[in-house]
């Protein structure tokens, strides 16, 4: 069975690799992308199972992103880390504090979210 692909967008070019590295030794692939044009096309032309949005981007364009993906995917799974549970709407995005292992137990509840919904891929 393949591994599960996570298409991660961020700002942060130290903080970024340290959550693959953690995503990747918890049995995920990961796609690692710094520009929310590069989130977009992506998405939409490669096989993803989840979207995941760093604290990095700024609220309007994770909203603005996620409008956009979801007109082409309905129900592309996303999830959203934040510091704050206010940084974020809960109607287009997933929300986790990216502490760990919350993290990543929430990371897993967005792709099995994703797969019931026949959505992901």
């Amino acid at each position: 069975m393949p591994k599960p692909r996570i298409l991660s967008l961020g700002y942060d070019h130290r903080l970024m690799p340290l959550r693959s590295m953690m995503l990747q030794q918890a049995g995920y692939e990961v796609a690692e992308i710094y520009s929310w044009g590069e989130a977009l096309r992506r998405s939409k032309s490669e096989i993803f199972n989840l979207l995941l949005i760093c604290h990095t981007v700024p609220l309007d364009q994770r909203e603005e992103l996620v409008a956009s993906i979801y007109s082409v995917r309905q129900h592309f799974p996303v999830l959203c880390l934040a510091d704050e549970p206010a940084y974020f709407k809960a109607d287009d995005c997933a929300a986790d504090s990216s502490t760990t292992p919350k993290f990543l137990t929430d990371v897993s509840n967005a792709l099995q979210n994703g797969r019931e919904n026949g959505q992901g891929s």
